[in-house]
């Protein structure tokens, strides 16, 4: 009897060894941080920080700023610029909406 309960986790054991090497095989299960990280964008030469100023100032309502990219879904909001109070310059700010 103990053999056998023995020889069933061995076995079940197993089993669930090969279903996640399979999952990680998939890429249906990754560790984090093993990726390779990319980078998207990169800036010329900046070597002041008032090239690093950014302003929403002069775009209208709900508008992007040129070349940018929303790289999250739609159910978690969208991003456009909108009057903020408190702004570093007033009247604008780049804001997560909280809808699409």
């Amino acid at each position: 009897m103990k053999r056998t309960a023995l020889k069933l986790t061995s076995l079940a054991a197993l089993l669930i060894a090969l279903v996640v090497l399979g999952l990680f095989n998939l890429g249906l299960i990754t560790i984090a941080g093993a990726g390779t990280p990319r980078v998207r964008y990169q800036a010329e030469d900046v070597t002041t920080p008032e090239a690093l100023a950014w302003s929403f100032d002069d775009l209208p309502e709900g508008a992007l700023p040129d070349g940018s990219e929303v790289l999250s879904t739609i159910q978690f909001g969208g991003w456009g610029v909108r009057a903020e109070a408190g702004t570093p310059s007033e009247p604008n700010a780049l804001c997560q909406t909280g809808h699409g």
